[in-house]
């Protein structure tokens, strides 16, 4: 049986296990569209772990939804937040947010398969780059 000091530091400790893997920070981001063709007006979040001071570099991860999915899908249904929190890196969560609809394109989806948004210096490919630049 625990003692009374013994049954408060383990409840402590589990607060404080708990409590970690969200210390971070998430925050809402707006990249403006640029000149390039197939550049759009985006939202994005960025989490940023507690352990992240600005004073030195730390890896940073883009994460896509799927198609029909969110940015914020991927923030609540993957472990990223935790993972960046744990291992101190930053995690990019970017939205489609608008898109010209083809018939082969279903809703909320990236357009790596479509010409103009797969090349270098153009469209989506190029808006997550960009992204990945403010980010830095």
């Amino acid at each position: 049986m625990l003692s009374r000091s013994g049954l408060v530091l383990a409840l402590l400790t589990c607060f404080a296990f708990s409590t970690m893997a969200d210390a971070g920070r998430i925050e809402q981001k707006s990249f403006m569209k640029k000149s390039y063709p197939g550049s759009r007006d985006r939202q994005y979040k960025v989490f940023v772990p507690s352990g992240h001071t600005g004073q030195s570099p730390v890896p940073m991860v883009m994460l896509l939804h799927g198609c029909g999915q969110t940015e914020v899908n991927m923030i609540n249904e993957t472990r990223f937040k935790e993972l960046a929190e744990r291992d101190n890196f930053v995690v990019v969560y970017p939205f489609i947010t608008s898109f010209d609809p083809l018939p082969q394109r279903a809703s909320n989806c990236w357009g790596f398969f479509i010409d103009e948004h797969i090349h270098e210096g153009a469209g989506e490919v190029e808006d997550l780059y960009q992204m990945a630049l403010e980010v830095e």
